[in-house]
Formats: structure tokens, C-alpha cells, sequence
């Protein structure tokens, strides 16, 4: 049989009473924000499931940001585009573009000159355009959004980030295909007035500005009738004439048919005056063969030499022995090794900025492969590359692919067409018409570019909303684990608060009963 001590009994009603306490504490806590746990120790199970909720809901938070702030960057960069397309597309009957097409066809000079300038206008008001911001970023600077992509500098040439976009690598003497090959080194014999191979020259040379002509067309190019013999201007023989006789441009006659109609030939004369017989009985007749001796000089193609001997290639101009080929230096073009190199460094540059992105995480997943790199698609690149809406390089004609230097080019020929009838006798209208079709080529691939950029746009709007659900749907998971009904927790604290009031009346009754026991 067990006693019950008065020390028992208080110990135990202590226990008992502070317990109360504790619940009644509890549940009035809940009064002003009900929740199913206050601690971890509460709950572990709904404590850790709401932090991985919660850890969830902050990264979708900084995704909906990132997503937001790059759906603002491709609004700004649509409109600013849109303003490129209005002016360059020929669909528009205000745009500065569609004022060029229809002044292609006046024939008048002053027209001529508002047209160039309308044109390097253009170029300007398309650079300006590109050159737009949000927010302290420009736009179109690609991953460097703190420096200013577009310039136009005092050579007249468009720069994108520091770099000409009008950069192009020429295709050197000997290479097959730009950077492939030997290049033929040369360098200038200003004795002979033309280049010389040489493997210590420190210049190459253009393979697109030399023309290749055959062994059989040098010779005839570079040979006289009767070994250069001087003649008079009707033909005649003559030590101190001023006329020479070019070989291929003669032909013959038979005597007889000579005879018939003496006025109808220009024959070869002798000394005498008389027709040169050439030996098989019938005479020497000359075409348009007597030029005069500084004109033959100066059509006399010079070909490229190695120092003594000329230099002969294969029809494509790479250097090789029997190719049947000499390269006429008439029009040739050297560039130096720096120049080259530079050229090369530069394009490079293009290439590497037309491809460099800014990757920004929107949820798709952001993950890396094994060596550590982005898989790319698991982000989203917000760089905007102003050379890709632009364009840059040379084509195959060496005309620019950007269009701002296009139209700039455009712009300085139409000022160049002197006063008079415009037209396709006119200096430089087949190149004009030429860089006019590119130019309506280019503006139809920037308005597609601009739609695809407003596809862009609404599809990173739809991942806003989609964000903002998943936000929602986790908001509403973690009021389900932590949040309690509000009715269950007043029902609870009075349950608590009941109980607690109860506890201290019995402590009444026992306080008083083992007093009075220990009185008796």
C-alpha cells in the first residue's frame, strides 16, 4: 500500500499545473496567428516539409524576378526594333526606305543629293535606335550591356563594341580558301614599279584583287609584229614612228582579193609604200592592231616576278611549276602581315560577340552537365547581340552585310552622281541597284527577326504566369502544413485556459486538506 505524502501530492500538482500552464500558453499564441508548430521539435515531420516548400517558393521568387526583368528587357528591344523595321521596310509608305524607292527613278541631281543624305540619316537614326537602354543596361550590347555597342567613327566605318563590322579576312595569293594554304609573301620593286615574290617580304597579297591570266595570253599581250618594230600611223615602217603593230589584232589577205578592192584593206607597207608581201603570197592586214607606243606601254600587263623570273600559278593562284598561269599585277593589292593578322583577330571578335550569352535562370532547371558546363537549355540567354539583327562582315562581292553600312555606302553614291540624266548609263547605277536589292533583303530578315523576338517575348510572359501559379500552389501547401483554422485555436485555448482554471481549484482543495491534516 502506497501513501500519499503531502510532498508527493505538491510535487505531482506542481507537475500537473505547469503543464497546464504550458498548453494554455501554447494555444493562446495561436490567437493572433494560428499555427501547427512554433519549433521544429513541434513537428518535425511538418517542420522539415515546410522548409523544403519554403526553400522552393524563394528560388521560384528569384526565378519570377529574373523572368520579369528579362520580359521588360525584350519589350524595350522590340519596340526599339520595331522602329529599325518601320524605317527600312518598303511596306511602310512613311519609312525613310520606302522615300529612297520611290527616288531611285528622279532623274534630277538635287534629287540625287536629298536621297544621299536621306540614307546616311537612316544609318544614323538605325544606330540610335539600337543603342536604347533599360534601365542602366543598353540593350543590344550582347553580354557587355555597360558600354555602348554601336558607334560610327571618322572613317566612316560602323563599330560594334570597339570592332569595324565592315571587318572582312581577304583571300591571299596561294591560299585555297581564307586562312588555308601558304600565302605568297611579296614586297614592292619600286625599280620595276610592281611586286616581286619574297619569302622575307613582310605584305601578302590579295588573291580577290589580282586577275590570273594564262601563259598564251600574257605572250599576246606582251608581243609585237616584227619584233616591236616602230611604224607610222598608216602602217608603214618607220625607225622614229611613234605607232606599234599588236600581233593578235592582224589578220590576211590574198593578193587577189587585195587587188579587187585596194580601199577596202589596211595592209602592212613597205618602205617603199607598196602592200608587204608575208611570204605565201598574201598580205599582212591590220584590225585596229596600230597603237601608240605609250598605249601598248602602258596596257602591257606586269606580272607578278620572284626577283628575275615570273611567278607562275595554276588557275586558281596558288603557286606551282607548269601551272600555265601568271598573275597580272596591273590592279594587285597587298596587305601587310598585320594587317592580315589584325583582320583575322578581328573577325574573330564578331564571331565570338555574335555568339557570347548572358544565361539567366527562369525555371527550366538550371543544371550542368558532368564537366561543370551549362546545359544551355536548361536557362534562358537574355543577351541581345546587335550585330545579329545588323549584321556584319562581307559577302561575296566584298559588299557589307551590315545594314547601316549598306545604306551609308548607298548614301555616298547617290552624292557622287554628277548633275544630268539618272540612269543606267550613269557611273555607279549597277552598283547602286545592286546594294538596293541586299538592302530590301536584309530589312525583310529584320522584320522576321523582330517577329521572332515579339514570339520571344510572349512566350517569356507565359513563364511569368506560370511562375506566379507555382508560387501560388506553394503559398497555398504551407498554409495547409503550418497555418491552423482560426476556430480550432480559440476552441483550444478555452479548452486550455479551462483546464488550467480547473488545475488551480484543485490545488485549493489539496493545498487546504494536507495543511489541516498537518495541524490535527
Amino acid at each position: 500500500m502506497i501513501r500519499a505524502t503531502t510532498s508527493g501530492v505538491l510535487n505531482s500538482y506542481r507537475t500537473n499545473l505547469m503543464q497546464s500552464f504550458i498548453t494554455q500558453s501554447t494555444a493562446m499564441k495561436n490567437i493572433p496567428k494560428p499555427r501547427n508548430f512554433h519549433s521544429y521539435a513541434d513537428d518535425t515531420a511538418a517542420a522539415s516539409r515546410s522548409y523544403q516548400i519554403r526553400r522552393s517558393l524563394q528560388r521560384t521568387g528569384a526565378q519570377l524576378g529574373s523572368s520579369q526583368s528579362v520580359t521588360y528587357k525584350f519589350e524595350s528591344a522590340w519596340a526599339a526594333l520595331g522602329s529599325v523595321v518601320d524605317d527600312v521596310s518598303n511596306s511602310h509608305s512613311k519609312s525613310e526606305w520606302h522615300d529612297v524607292l520611290v527616288a531611285l527613278n528622279d532623274p534630277t541631281g538635287d534629287a540625287r543629293q536629298a536621297l544621299g543624305k536621306a540614307m546616311t540619316k537612316l544609318g544614323d537614326d538605325i544606330i540610335q535606335c539600337m543603342n536604347t537602354k533599360y534601365g542602366d543596361n543598353f540593350v543590344f550590347a550582347g553580354a557587355d550591356g555597360l558600354n555602348v555597342p554601336f558607334e560610327i567613327r571618322e572613317d566612316g566605318h560602323v563599330y560594334y563594341r570597339g570592332v569595324n563590322v565592315d571587318t572582312e579576312v581577304p583571300k591571299l595569293l596561294g591560299e585555297t580558301k581564307v586562312g588555308q594554304g601558304t600565302p605568297v609573301k611579296v614586297s614592292w620593286d619600286a625599280a620595276k614599279n610592281q611586286y616581286i615574290q619574297d619569302l622575307n617580304g613582310t605584305s601578302y597579297l590579295r588573291a580577290d584583287s589580282v586577275e590570273i591570266m594564262s601563259k598564251d595570253e600574257y605572250d599576246k599581250a606582251t608581243t609585237l609584229l616584227n619584233n616591236g618594230a616602230a611604224y607610222d600611223g598608216t602602217g608603214k615602217p618607220d625607225l622614229n614612228g611613234k605607232y606599234v603593230i599588236v600581233a593578235d589584232k592582224t589578220t590576211t589577205v590574198s593578193k587577189a582579193d587585195y587587188n579587187a578592192d585596194p580601199d577596202a584593206y589596211f595592209v602592212l607597207k613597205d618602205a617603199n609604200g607598196d602592200p608587204l608581201d608575208d611570204g605565201s603570197g598574201n598580205y599582212t592586214v591590220i584590225k585596229d592592231a596600230i597603237i601608240k607606243k605609250e598605249d601598248f606601254e602602258a596596257s602591257k600587263p606586269k606580272a607578278l616576278t620572284n626577283g628575275a623570273n615570273l611567278v607562275e600559278v595554276d588557275k586558281n593562284g596558288a603557286p606551282t611549276t607548269g601551272g600555265g598561269y601568271y598573275v597580272v599585277m596591273n590592279d594587285a593589292e597587298s596587305i601587310s602581315e598585320k594587317e592580315y593578322e589584325q583582320a583575322k583577330t578581328d573577325l574573330a571578335k564578331l564571331e565570338y560577340m555574335s555568339k557570347e550569352g548572358d544565361y539567366v535562370d527562369i525555371g527550366r532547371g538550371l543544371q550542368e552537365d558532368l564537366e561543370g558546363n551549362l546545359i544551355e537549355s536548361s536557362a534562358f540567354n537574355q543577351a541581345l547581340q546587335g550585330i545579329n539583327f545588323l549584321g556584319y562582315g562581307v559577302d561575296e562581292d566584298g559588299d557589307p552585310k551590315n545594314i547601316v553600312s549598306l545604306a551609308r555606302r548607298m548614301g555616298e553614291l547617290c552624292t557622287q552622281f554628277s548633275d544630268g540624266e539618272w540612269s543606267d548609263k550613269s557611273e555607279g547605277w549597277d552598283e547602286l541597284n545592286r546594294l538596293a536589292k541586299k538592302f530590301e533583303k536584309m530589312s525583310d530578315q529584320l522584320n522576321t527577326m523582330h517577329t521572332d523576338m515579339d514570339a520571344d517575348a510572349k512566350a517569356l510572359k507565359n513563364n511569368n504566369d506560370l511562375l506566379t501559379d507555382k508560387a501560388d500552389t506553394m503559398k497555398e501547401q504551407i498554409h495547409d502544413l503550418e497555418d491552423m483554422d482560426e476556430a480550432e485555436a480559440i476552441s483550444s485555448f478555452i479548452w486550455a485556459q479551462y483546464c488550467y482554471n480547473a488545475a488551480l481549484k484543485v490545488g485549493n482543495s489539496v493545498l487546504s486538506e494536507s495543511l489541516m491534516d498537518y495541524m490535527s
